[in-house]
């Protein structure tokens, strides 16, 4: 089929997964586009799963899964085709995975909806995605608001109860200014794969990590480069159906945390680019400092004790702990 059938490849991207759990979310996707197909709305969307586990005993859960799901697949003509590939070299990390994908069967599909491994979304939303994408040629990437789901933890559970307070009218507004220069979060979003394959490919960043390397945090990375090319890259605030899971505990997110530090404070070599829109620039640079301002408020409060300490004068903290005003 050519690439312009409309056709679409719904990729999860894995890495030392847990395979079981990562197999029952599929079941789950696999069962609502089924039903979309019955209801006469569905569109055409396979789903794969791209591996780039390296562990043997891991690889040997995930083919094993992988068994499983054809078994029950087969049992219903119905459901989409589930495919599994594990890579035999990590190049690229997830972004080169995914450009492996795109390679390799991107001339089958027009579309893809990339998956984390802890994403899930309903046939409904994928079907909507690609239906949006076909009345829109020129817009390549559509970005869906995945809200935190799945975790039962009460460290989970607030921030759950935290993106479901905030991210509503955050986003809107977000939409709102950025309009079709927006910028992509690496999952729960629909590509056009012509676009994406041609215009956004990373380069290995030079010199030593930690700022130089292969770019980790290269989704908002790969966003600009199809603004640049002249793609429009959209939010969509407002759709539902479509989740993902949030650390459990503190650590997990700190380990999180500072795989992002790294990754945004590379962005200082990505953002003299040439070609960049200003608000693709506008985007890299809010992630640059929201990790850069850190050490700079630390600094100043530092600082701030420094000087009470050296002149005796506690400003506004003296307030109500002497008898001066």
């Amino acid at each position: 089929p050519s690439a312009g059938s409309g056709r679409t490849a719904a990729v999860v991207a894995i890495h030392a997964e847990d395979a079981v759990a990562v197999f029952a979310r599929l079941r789950v996707m696999a069962r609502s586009l089924a039903r979309e197909q019955a209801q006469g709305c569905g569109k055409a969307i396979d789903i794969f799963v791209l591996s780039d586990t390296r562990d043997g005993a891991i690889a040997a859960v995930e083919e094993h899964e992988f068994a499983r799901i054809l078994a029950w697949a087969e049992a219903d003509p119905a459901l989409p085709r589930i495919r599994y590939r594990r890579r035999t070299e990590n190049t690229g990390r997830k972004a080169g995975n995914i450009g492996a994908f795109c390679r390799s069967h991107g001339a089958e599909y027009a579309y893809m909806i990339v998956l984390d491994a802890d994403s899930l979304m309903t046939g409904a939303a994928m079907t909507r995605l690609v239906g949006l994408m076909d009345e829109s040629p020129r817009t390549g990437l559509i970005q869906t608001v995945s809200y935190a789901a799945g975790r039962d933890t009460l460290f989970a559970r607030i921030q759950q109860f935290a993106v479901r307070l905030y991210a509503p009218l955050a986003l809107r507004c977000l939409e709102t200014w950025q309009g079709p220069e927006g910028s992509y979060w690496g999952h729960n979003a629909i590509l056009r794969i012509e676009a994406f394959a041609e215009n956004a490919q990373l380069p290995v960043l030079p010199g030593r990590a930690p700022l130089g390397g292969e770019i980790l945090c290269h989704d908002i990375v790969e966003g600009a480069l199809m603004v640049r090319a002249g793609w429009e890259v959209r939010l969509l605030p407002e759709m539902g159906g479509t989740w993902e899971e949030m650390p459990t505990n503190l650590v997990d997110l700190l380990g999180r945390e500072r795989r992002w530090c790294q990754g945004n404070l590379q962005h200082l070599r990505v953002l003299p680019w040439a070609g960049l829109h200003a608000a693709s620039r506008w985007h890299l640079a809010v992630g640059i400092l929201a990790y850069g301002m850190l050490p700079l408020w630390i600094a100043f409060l530092g600082l701030a004790s420094w000087q009470a300490a050296r002149i005796g004068d506690l400003g506004l903290l003296a307030y109500g702990l002497t008898g001066h005003g």
